[in-house]
């Protein structure tokens, strides 16, 4: 349904069953985490989060360029990347680390899951780049889409 623009109008009442059910935006299918936050011993909140970005946040680490723009944030503030919960963001999205086996599961995750039906390659870019930022994305969606063989075979001959 986000594929297209489609006005919904909901009109209270049990005749809007299928329409109340479309209307809801559909979560990926992510495994999720809880992630409890405690403030001086005591559980503050829990936050319910995608395991993926959890282990983005713990691998960031791992990557030269990132921890760089990470001690750069602590001292002197670049306006392009800000921290967020222990997270580097680039204009507030994740900064995904260097690391080809992570890149590998966000991109079968946005193009081989129930919910993703195998987009495109531009339609996959524009998707993952409203949460994701690493360098070389644009690239490395296009080649991975381009050895997806569900949609070799789906492609028409011209």
């Amino acid at each position: 349904m986000k594929d297209y623009d489609v006005e919904i109008y909901h009109h209270p009442g049990k005749t809007n069953i299928i329409v109340d059910t479309l209307s809801r935006k559909i979560t990926r299918s992510l495994a999720y985490t809880c992630v409890p936050r405690k403030i001086n011993e005591l559980l503050a909140n829990i936050i319910v989060e995608p395991a993926l970005i959890e282990e983005i946040r713990a691998r960031q680490c791992e990557d030269k360029l990132l921890q760089k723009k990470y001690e750069e944030q602590r001292s002197m503030p670049d306006p392009d990347f800000t921290l967020s919960n222990e997270m580097l963001k680039f204009w507030n999205r994740i900064c995904v680390p260097d690391l080809p086996k992570l890149k590998k599961k966000i991109l079968v995750e946005a193009h081989s899951s129930r919910f993703a039906i195998h987009p495109s390659n531009t339609k996959m870019y524009h998707d993952l780049k409203e949460r994701f930022w690493w360098t070389g994305m644009e690239k490395d969606i296009a080649s991975h889409v381009s050895k997806c063989l569900h949609c070799q075979r789906v492609k028409v001959e011209h």
